[in-house]
């Protein structure tokens, strides 16, 4: 006689172990905060990133560790800040004794896979020339997956390799696949408004008809567009390098016409990287692994958006530090919410997705896991994020340091007249009035000053020490 315990034990016999989730990262470059629709920004239509956002926690406050391309994504794949991975210049490797994440989830058992940009130090590894075969390409745990173009010449403008990249990405995720699969997806776009600024875009690229149109349709300047009397001589310093980030000096001459169709070219660079991330939520949703994939968004760094007349990259502006931040995984973190109190950072990525996934972190990182603040439990959140920057090659003296709480953000520069900023980021998200000599605030500043020093003692960092 079959016993209903025996019955429960043959069944209980027969259930298979849940399979670890998928895990995709997905990244765009040079993608400021704001600028996405789901974030109410009226100048700019991203479908595919509302999508995201609807089915998955959107981070309201996340910084880059690192406002440069190569120095962010070294953080964005180690969990630790660049001066400990050795990346602190655009063009260097990973330390090979600092793991990455391909190499942590490769451990583990996971298939590690990675489309697009990579600038660690190679920019694209995987692009093809026609007829050219496939080479197997592998570094730190991924192997580079290959995507053709027409012309290679045209590999560095985010207009002619984000949709082979991402149909690179959808067919990857199209095979079969033995073992859960990390995969990392890294398009181009906005970047190319680099290009754009210096206006050194190739003739056939898209931008070239789309930019001649009426004033009437062109965004609105911010309100913090004119840079404050008191700047401080570092800025200025940055402001006038004609190499490395040489960009704002091409906008001396600009006026408030040129600077709004600046604004409008990014936003529309925006849309079509938007674009190219649809094939890959697509392809997902299509092979019917959504529901079992963690999937993360972000991008390496922002864009200066015309605030304080500052164009692209390499500084510690709120427009440029700060990146959208949305993760989904369909049962496991809430759909459709926005959080509006924890501090998120490159740095939390690698450690968050171990984490979730239930993969070894090989050794002890700077970032922490946000699986508490994404499943939206209470409790204790931390007290502070901090960025690095090192805006000269030639000067490498030339740093600055940013730490960021839930209100305020002070910031310290390595030389120059004036090298110290403070704000108070909940009358002033602009960053419009300096108060690191206003009396009201004097603790506040000390405060922070001391966060920045404890900052400098875990990590190592000796590169910006303050006052």
């Amino acid at each position: 006689m079959v016993t209903r315990r025996a019955l429960l034990s043959s069944a209980a016999a027969l259930v298979v172990p849940r399979r670890p989730p998928n895990v995709v990262l997905l990244m765009t470059d040079q993608q400021t905060l704001g600028a996405l629709s789901a974030a109410g920004n009226p100048n700019v239509l991203t479908p595919n990133l509302d999508r995201l956002a609807r089915q998955g926690t959107r981070f309201e406050h996340s910084l880059c560790a690192s406002p440069v391309c190569s120095p962010s994504r070294s953080s964005l794949l180690t969990g630790c800040y660049p001066t400990a991975t050795g990346v602190v210049y655009n063009g260097a490797s990973i330390k090979p004794e600092v793991p990455t994440l391909g190499e942590a989830f490769q451990a583990a058992g996971y298939q590690t896979a990675w489309a697009g940009k990579w600038h660690l130090p190679g920019a694209f590894p995987g692009a093809r020339s026609p007829g050219r075969e496939p080479a197997a390409v592998s570094a730190r745990g991924f192997d580079f997956l290959p995507f053709r173009m027409p012309d290679i010449s045209l590999a560095p403008f985010g207009d002619f390799t984000d949709e082979p990249i991402a149909e690179a990405a959808a067919a990857f995720i199209r095979r079969e696949h033995a073992q859960p699969f990390l995969l990392g997806v890294s398009l181009h776009n906005p970047h190319d408004i680099c290009y754009w600024v210096m206006d050194k875009l190739p003739p056939l690229h898209p931008a070239l008809a789309e930019f001649d149109t009426a004033a009437a349709k062109l965004p609105p300047l911010p309100r913090n567009h004119l840079p404050s009397g008191d700047e401080p001589e570092f800025i200025g310093t940055c402001r006038k390098r004609r190499y490395y980030g040489e960009e704002n000096t091409y906008t001396a001459a600009w006026d408030d016409s040129h600077w709004r169709r600046y604004l409008y070219g990014y936003y529309r660079m925006t849309e079509r990287v938007d674009r190219s991330l649809g094939i890959v939520l697509d392809a997902l949703d299509r092979q019917g692994l959504a529901e079992d994939t963690l999937l993360v968004f972000t991008s390496d760094h922002g864009e200066g958006m015309a605030a304080h007349r500052w164009v692209v990259k390499l500084m510690l502006w709120q427009e440029v530090v700060s990146v959208p931040l949305i993760w989904r995984w369909p049962g496991r973190i809430a759909a459709g919410r926005v959080d509006k109190n924890t501090l998120a950072s490159g740095v939390d990525i690698m450690p968050t997705l171990c984490g979730l996934a239930d993969v070894p972190l090989p050794r002890a990182v700077h970032g922490g896991s946000l699986a508490a603040a994404l499943a939206g439990k209470a409790g204790p959140r931390r007290e502070s994020v901090f960025a690095q920057l090192a805006p000269d090659t030639k000067d490498q003296s030339m740093q600055g340091r940013a730490v960021r709480t839930r209100r305020y953000k002070y910031v310290r520069f390595s030389k120059g007249v004036n090298p110290e900023m403070f704000f108070d980021l909940e009358r002033d998200p602009g960053e419009m009035r300096n108060l690191v000599a206003e009396a009201s605030v004097r603790t506040q500043v000390r405060k922070h000053r001391e966060l920045l020093r404890g900052w400098f003692d875990r990590t190592g960092d000796t590169g910006c020490k303050c006052a």
